[in-house]
């Protein structure tokens, strides 16, 4: 009975740590910011795609050195890859084009991160923009391929997002 209450203990524990880490966001000026993809509807982006693209906006705005890579392929039923339809969104909200680095290769999470450290080396510090459900692991497969990373989580919505977790 005692093992099964530790083990609960440990279950939910790890759990708020999880979710609490995704919910941080870190105040630093870095070189690159990179925003992961999230899907698409044909051409247009999902609601969990709009929600990073308009957390990474602000920041992008206030850090006009800052660079963008926009990681992401072109998954099933989609009709441009994440990343052309991420470039034409920060576009229309104000981000100059030059900023912009596109990644269109990837199709995973280790993807987003091992073809964008041949876009730019190991050892760069990046703001990872993902959703807060999705940072913990975002960060540790960053750190893995030798980026330093730095949160920017936006939130996710609804209950299903629990699930994540």
């Amino acid at each position: 009975m005692i093992f099964v209450f530790l083990l609960g203990i440990m279950f939910f524990s790890i759990l708020f740590f999880l979710w609490s880490y995704g919910k941080k966001q870190e105040e630093k000026e870095c070189d690159y910011m990179i925003i992961l993809g999230a899907g698409l509807h044909g051409n247009r982006i999902s609601s969990a795609l709009k929600r990073r693209l308009d957390q990474g906006i602000p920041l992008l705005l206030h850090a006009p050195q800052m660079k963008v890579i926009v990681s992401g392929g072109m998954g099933k039923h989609e009709t441009v890859s994440e990343a052309e339809a991420m470039m034409h969104y920060l576009w229309e909200h104000g981000i100059d084009a030059k900023r912009i680095i596109k990644e269109d290769a990837s199709v995973s999470t280790y993807t987003n991160f091992l073809y964008t450290k041949k876009l730019l080396g190991s050892g760069c510090e990046i703001m990872v923009t993902t959703c807060d459900f999705h940072m913990y692991r975002s960060c540790r497969i960053a750190k893995r391929l030798g980026f330093i990373p730095y949160r920017n989580p936006a939130k996710s919505k609804g209950a299903k997002s629990i699930k994540y977790y």
